[in-house]
């Protein structure tokens, strides 16, 4: 039961936000509309982690009451229970929370140098693709984003394609957060974060 709990959660994070962008970031190629983006992702995370960290706590309520030696670690026995539960609601907590921040900073920074190269649909973008991926992996996200705009940068120097107009920042950021929801755990993972 553990192992398909692990499966739903790693198709639900993993896979359906990458796909998801993969379709929006395939429809602004296509200067389609991209109203839905954040009230969709919005929902679907909502959703997709009150309804996990659900089953989670709920199979980790069964497995703890089905052994001798766990259900001890239940109330009224213990609060453990309720602190893992926490710890997983906090991870999604702080993850949000940073992502708020971030998407503050950047509304400051554009106000006060009053820039015109990075739009405001762009800020929402960001902020909301640093809370998908979640704080452990927000470092990578961002890395990820400077890392392809540099790359594109230099390429458009070189050759001379677009040089001189504005550079949007939405495609480096639809391809920062789905290679980011891919395979950012892993490197999470081995980083000792969460």
């Amino acid at each position: 039961m553990a192992q398909a709990f692990q499966i739903i959660n790693y198709l639900l994070f993993h896979l359906y936000f990458p796909i998801l962008w993969l379709v929006y970031f395939y429809r602004w190629l296509h200067k389609k509309s991209l109203v839905k983006l954040f009230k969709v992702s919005w929902i679907s995370y909502i959703i997709i982690v009150v309804s996990m960290v659900s089953l989670g706590a709920w199979l980790l309520y069964q497995g703890w009451s089905a052994s001798s030696v766990y259900s001890y670690l239940l109330p009224p026995h213990s609060n453990y229970f309720y602190l893992i539960t926490f710890r997983t609601i906090l991870f999604h907590l702080i993850s949000i929370a940073l992502g708020g921040v971030f998407y503050l900073l950047l509304r400051l920074v554009l106000k006060f140098t009053k820039v015109k190269f990075v739009e405001l649909f762009e800020i929402k973008l960001l902020a909301l693709g640093a809370i998908l991926t979640g704080w452990n992996n927000i470092l990578m996200y961002l890395g990820l984003t400077v890392i392809l705009m540099l790359f594109s940068s230099v390429f458009i120097n070189l050759f001379k394609i677009g040089r001189g107009r504005r550079v949007s920042l939405a495609p480096y950021v639809f391809l920062s957060l789905i290679i980011t929801l891919l395979i950012g755990y892993k490197f999470s993972a081995i980083l000792g974060l969460y």
